[in-house]
């Protein structure tokens, strides 16, 4: 009896000793009968909870790579998604099926409409840039959340690892998964404004132009959108505070009020809309490539 009870005794000493010695907790596992113990290691920063400190670890997180300079890559693409013409052409006699192709006039808006889908795409083409480790950004460097006022929300959030589908317990990655959405704000953007500042916009003025190329069928007469989603998403080392990767992506509605000319002329006003995404792509490589260790 009296050794049971030194057992249980030392059972409840090595107890305490995990749940209030300032070494890393554990997460135990309970899958089946078997029990899996998983260390638990804590993160060099705490998990910021609130808005503002979200987009301060963020920023925080940038200039430590920055400072590190770390191996930066930079894909840029945008994705342009219902485009059509609509307007006087919905009112014509439709097939069988509900087309409407023998419609003369409606395949030169179909046509009109790819060109102008085709001339945009080309305009704002995909490109991908990278700077090797140890160089200086430049020109390539991710904007960092220079305004937080214009941050909505945010949450950053531990990684969770798949396990079994009857684990009793979590267990979490090395990784930190930040997201942060940004209020909208009327387009054209204002110079100076924090999303242009932030998503990859082509300009204005390229839009425009792209659009005005079709003056032999479209007119231009007014230009607009509206915004629908603007996040920056990232993931970071939590033990070491370093960031591996970021995306920045918005979406934006455009709206082209159009008079039609030439093959289109008996359509008169037409409105051109489109769905314009903006997305940029971060990785961040700390493996320096002459020491062959990661900093």
């Amino acid at each position: 009896m009296m050794k049971r009870r030194y057992i249980c005794a030392i059972a409840v000493l090595l107890s305490g000793m995990l749940l209030f010695s300032g070494c890393d907790s554990l997460t135990t596992l309970f899958v089946g009968e078997e029990e899996t113990t998983v260390p638990f290691v804590t993160s060099l920063t705490v998990q910021p909870d609130t808005t503002a400190a979200v987009a301060a670890y963020y920023n925080r997180l940038l200039d430590a790579a920055a400072a590190a300079h770390t191996g930066l890559a930079r894909d840029t693409r945008y994705e342009i998604n219902d485009l059509q013409i609509v307007g006087g052409a919905s009112t014509g006699d439709a097939d069988a099926d509900g087309t409407q192709e023998r419609d003369p006039a409606l395949k030169v808006l179909n046509a009109a409409a790819q060109e102008v889908r085709s001339f945009i795409t080309k305009s704002i083409a995909p490109k991908t840039e990278s700077i090797a480790y140890g160089e200086d950004w430049g020109m390539l460097a991710p904007a960092k959340i220079a305004d937080v006022s214009a941050v909505t929300d945010a949450v950053c959030e531990m990684g969770e690892a798949e396990t079994d589908a009857d684990a009793m317990a979590v267990v979490y990655t090395d990784d930190y998964n930040g997201s942060m959405t940004l209020a909208a704000e009327a387009y054209p953007l204002a110079p100076g404004s924090p999303l242009a500042a932030l998503f990859p916009y082509p300009a204005e003025e390229q839009i425009l132009a792209e659009l005005a190329s079709l003056r032999d069928s479209l007119l231009l007469e007014d230009f607009g959108g509206v915004f629908d989603g603007n996040t920056v998403s990232f993931t970071a080392n939590r033990l070491a505070d370093q960031i591996a990767a970021a995306d920045y992506i918005s979406t934006l509605h455009i709206t082209a009020r159009v008079r039609g000319v030439g093959a289109l002329e008996t359509y008169g006003d037409l409105t051109v809309v489109f769905t314009l995404k903006c997305i940029d792509h971060f990785t961040f490589d700390w493996l320096n490539p002459d020491a062959d260790t990661e900093v």
